[in-house]
Order: C-alpha cells, then structure tokens, then sequence
C-alpha cells in the first residue's frame, strides 16, 4: 500500500507540471553493471525557436560496487521527502528557486552557459513544418541525460509562456520485473535498460489583434480589411483590441498582464467609451469589493489597462484561458493627417514570461490605420517649413480665366504651380461648398495662392461641388461637379492608393509602395508613383461681358426715344385733327 501511494503521489506530481506520454529510448544490456556514466536519450517536444532549455537533476541514482541502488535528491537544499515520488508542491518549490544552479546540481542547457557535464546540451531539430500554428515553426530539444529527475525550465522565449516540466531517466529490467523507480536493486545478469522520455511543453503565446469595428477599407479584391479605413474629419471611430490573459501555472507568485494603446495626435480618445470584457462578460475596474484592473488615460492619447495579479492567478480560474475585449471610440480632429498620413493605433500587450524572475516579460502589439482625404493638399507629409517630411503638393482643381490663365491671389503674382505660367491676379480667390448626396455641405474651401482648390479631412465617397463665390471681378459659376473618391487597401490595414474623379473623369490617382519598417512592418512608404490629370474650372471676367452704357444699350435707349417721339407727334396731330 505505501509503495502504491508513492506511485500515486509521482503520478500526480508529473500530471500537474508534465504531461508526460510514455514513450522511452532504451538499449537492452546485459552482464553490464550501472554506473553513473549511463545516459538515455530524452526529448522536450515543440518549444519555441531560439529558446533556452535547461535541465536541473534534482533526484539522482545511487551506486555502490555492486551497481545501482536506488534514487536520492541532488542536493540537501531541495525539500524532497521522497526522491522516488516528489510531490507537485516541492517540485513548484523547487521552480522557484533563483539559485539552482548554485546548489551544485548537475545541469544542461543548449546554449552552454550552465552546462557542467554536458558539452553539447540540448540540441534543437529543425523546425516543425505544418499546418497547426500550435506546432508550425516549434523545435524539439534532444539531450542525453543520466538517471534521475531532472526538472525543465523554459527562458529567453520571445512570444511563448512555459511551465516547467520533468524529465525521467530511469533503469527497469528488460522482462518488465525490477522497475527501480520506486528504488531498489537491479539485476545486471539479467538483461535491462535505461529509459528515457519525451515531454511535451505546454505553453500559452498570447497574441493581441487590433481592429476597426464595421471598417469599410476595401482590398484589391473587394474583400474589407478591419486594419484600416478612412473617415471624415469630426467622424468617430469604433475600434476593438482582442487579446487572452495566459494562463500561468500555480509556480507564479506574481504576475504582469498589461495593455497599452496608443493613438496617434490626430485621434481623440473618448474616455467614458472604453469596455473591458473578459470571456464575453463584462468586467468592471478594481473596486473594494474586487480586485481586477485599473485604466488609465491621464497621458493624452495613451490607454493603460493594468490586470491585477490577484485576478490573473486566481486559483479558481488559474487554469482557464481569459479572453480579453477592449471596445472604446476615438474622434478624427482636424490634426488628422492626410492621404497617405495614417493616423494610427498601436495596441501592445505585455505579460509575464518567467516564474523565478517577476520582471522577466514578453510584448506583441497590432496596429490600425485610419485616413482622411484632401484635396489640393499633399500626397504624404505634412507642410510645415523646415519640415522633411513635406511631398509634392497635389492640384486636383485649379481656376482659370476664359483664355486658361490661371486666376491667382495678388500676394502672388508669380505662379510657382508651373513656373511661367500666364496668370491673371484677384483681390479674393473663388469659394465652393461639397455637399454629400443629400445636399449637405460637408465641407468649404477657397482657391489658394496659386489657383488650388482646397479641400481636407474627407471620407472617400461621392460628392457634389459647386461655386459660392466668385474671384474678384469674374462671374460665378453654376456648374455642379460631380467629385468621388475612391481607395484600395492592403490587407495590413495600409492605404494602397486613392483615386480623385472629377465629372467622371480620373483626375489622379496616387499609388504607393511599402517597405519593411524597424518592427518588420510593411508601413513605412519607400515611393509614390502617380497619374495626373488636373481639372480647370473656368470663370469669365465681368469686363468682358456688354457692360452699362455700351454701344448695345445706347441703340436700344435711341430707339425706344424715337418711339416715344413718333408716339406723341401722333397724339397731338390726332387732338389737331379732332379740334378742326
């Protein structure tokens, strides 16, 4: 009965930190006596590339002249009762412990740095090529390793969460009789083995998406991507971060879960709007009743959602999943960039990595981009003087006289749109309204300088633009134009290109290339390659309309006096006539 319990103490112990199968590497010898160079070779299966494993031999075998005698603990520090069934607490215990490697535990690793007896270490396969994310890319570790326990610990992962695991290596005789693992003597005249055995590394890789709610940024193929979209300036904007607190193992004291947003200047951030769910259950803030996490946006156009350690390893819940939705909303402002200027989101999750280092983290982040439209403005960048980052201003619209001078302010009498061309001076530039399909104004602008129409903070759609005012000394124009503009997205959220129809006509159309930024992200633009057709919309100078007094009006007043003359000389002739 005691040895049952034993067997039953290790299976739960290994149930808990392991999940180990059964499978084992063994030669079978005979006439050969155990010694404490025997080795068996183990695998720790489908780790996370570039990771280190080390493995600490906190129980190992006892030899005397005669051979092998049974399993001891390593080292008098290690709280083991029972070498031959350590229970799932001591092996916690022993998880945490910072200084393993200075009890004089004999350790390997695949990168050398703790190794004692084993030069070579964990040697990693390549990586696993298949169609299950929960195993594409992962490695498996091989070692050979002596009889014993040895506990596993997984670190420098840079996306993956493990617990640890333990290893077995341990004699048996080959007809199943003499399994020393409860202890005991082994046979040598007889044939037996050392077993190894392969473990598989449970781990949880969180991941965070970022997206926009109801997006209607339409790729190439029609298919809507919800990384990006444009909107009007003053429009507000849904967007919703998807992410998993990990679920920790009872080795972690503490803790840190931790998620950041941050949105561009030209965002807004509506601060009573921010939902945090978790399981699709809503979840309030950290309040005297609970403990369970604290926002905070006091940094403008930052959020920071801070899960309290209590609540990310509740014992009840320590081994389920949380998945965790975080809805808010987010004006566009008129510090929005435009055309290409994404005003962009970064949402970052970071969370804990390491049970015996409560500053030991990993982070991933997701970003979203939203744009706005202009008209007569810049294709990237910003203009501000000195400023690098301005482009090639960009001429959509553009007023012109009856004889297609371009009709520009007097503080510019030289045109720098095309240098040398013929101009003709106002006082005031031209005033239009764009209205929507309902007849709204959803935006006014007025030539510039240079004869521009400018128009900013636009959603792409369909519109109609008309003149309200005319430049000084010209006629208006009642011509309604028809303005659509159109955008293609990549599937990374990232503006493609735009086009600017006028009357039907494709008047520009803007096509960017990408290349790879800092973070591996396809968002920084390398080039803009373009098509232009500018559209002129002609005014007619008052000056050269029939003007007041002219050769026309005069006809028409002589004419109308010797009507009125030859009317009155027939009037009195007629009362002559009448008198006689």
């Amino acid at each position: 009965m005691k040895k049952l319990k034993k067997i039953l103490a290790f299976v739960m112990a290994m149930a808990m930190v392991l999940g180990m199968s059964v499978t084992t590497f063994a030669e079978p010898l005979v006439g050969t006596k155990p010694t404490d160079g025997d080795k068996a070779e183990v695998v720790v299966k489908n780790v996370e590339a570039g990771a280190t494993i080390t493995a600490y031999r906190i129980v190992k075998a006892d030899y005397d002249t005669a051979g092998f005698k049974g399993y001891i603990k390593a080292a008098d520090a290690l709280e083991i009762v029972e070498p031959t069934a350590p229970t799932s607490e001591e092996i916690i215990k022993i998880a945490k412990m910072e200084n393993l490697s200075m009890l004089g535990l004999e350790s390997v690793t695949n990168n050398n740095a703790q190794a004692s007896e084993e030069p070579n270490g964990f040697v990693a396969s390549a990586a696993h090529e298949s169609t299950d994310p929960k195993v594409k890319g992962k490695v498996d570790y091989t070692a050979s390793l002596k009889a014993g326990y040895w506990l596993v610990l997984v670190t420098g992962t840079t996306a993956d969460v493990y617990n640890p695991m333990l290893l077995g290596v341990y004699y048996q005789n080959a007809d199943g009789t003499g399994n020393t693992i409860e202890g005991g003597d082994l046979d040598s005249n007889t044939k037996w083995t050392l077993n190894g055995t392969e473990v598989y590394a449970k781990s949880t890789k969180p991941t965070i998406d970022k997206k926009i709610v109801n997006s209607d940024g339409k790729m190439e193929d029609g298919k809507i991507t919800d990384a990006g979209n444009d909107v009007a300036v003053g429009s507000s904007v849904s967007f919703q971060i998807d992410t998993v607190i990990p679920s920790y193992s009872s080795e972690y004291e503490s803790a840190i879960v931790k998620i950041t947003d941050e949105l561009s200047e030209g965002l807004e951030l509506d601060k009573t709007s921010i939902v945090v769910n978790v399981n699709n259950v809503p979840v309030a803030p950290t309040s005297d009743a609970k403990k369970t996490y604290t926002v905070n946006t006091e940094t403008t156009g930052k959020i920071e959602i801070v899960f309290d350690s209590e609540y990310v390893l509740d014992k009840d819940t320590r081994d389920d999943i949380k998945n965790v939705t975080v809805t808010y909303t987010a004006k566009l402002t008129n510090k929005a960039g435009v055309n290409f200027v994404p005003n962009t989101n970064k949402a970052t999750l970071v969370y804990s990595n390491n049970p015996s280092n409560s500053a030991s983290t990993n982070k991933v982040d997701d970003k979203t981009y939203t744009y706005t439209f202009a008209i007569g403005a810049w294709t990237n960048g910003v203009q501000v003087e000195g400023d690098n980052r301005v482009t090639e201003e960009t001429s959509e619209i553009v007023k012109v006289d009856e004889n297609g001078n371009l009709i520009v302010l007097e503080s510019n009498t030289v045109t720098t749109e095309v240098p040398g061309t013929k101009v003709t001076v106002v006082a005031e530039g031209a005033e239009f309204a764009l209205k929507d399909s309902n007849g709204t104004t959803v935006a006014e602008g007025k030539t510039d300088k240079n004869g521009r129409l400018q128009f900013t903070g636009l959603d792409a759609g369909s519109y109609k633009l008309v003149e309200t005012k005319a430049p000084t000394g010209f006629q208006l124009d009642k011509t309604e134009h028809d303005v659509e503009i159109s955008a293609v997205y990549n599937d990374n959220g990232t503006l493609a290109s735009y086009t600017i129809k006028i009357d039907g006509k494709a008047t520009n159309t803007y096509q960017a290339t990408y290349k790879a930024a800092d973070d591996g992200r396809e968002d920084e633009i390398e080039e803009i390659n373009k098509t232009v057709e500018r559209t002129e919309i002609k005014n007619t100078n008052l000056s050269s309309l029939p003007s007041t007094g002219g050769i026309g009006t005069t006809i028409f007043t002589i004419g109308g006096c010797a009507i009125m003359i030859l009317a009155a000389g027939l009037f009195f002739a007629s009362r002559r006539k009448s008198a006689k």
